[in-house]
């Protein structure tokens, strides 16, 4: 299930689709963009979110901290 029009504008205080999108990136919420440019948000990611569920990790990037430079001891 996807947020109503009315639960976006409850949750991010903003009634513009670009003030919603802004809120919801700097909260750390997952999104998508609709055709239209609004933002589709799904019920389980608010869950998640107040919930404090921990993310499944995904891909993270190479992890260069771990490869050792030449010529390092």
């Amino acid at each position: 299930m996807f947020l109503t029009a009315e639960q976006l504008i409850e949750l991010t205080g903003r009634k513009r689709a670009a003030g919603q999108l802004a809120w919801l990136r700097e909260h750390g919420y997952r999104h998508d963009v609709s055709a239209a440019g609004r933002p589709i948000v799904l019920l389980a990611e608010v869950e998640r979110h107040l919930l404090g569920a921990p993310r499944e990790r995904g891909w993270q990037g190479p992890r260069l901290d771990l490869v050792r430079r030449r010529g390092a001891a």
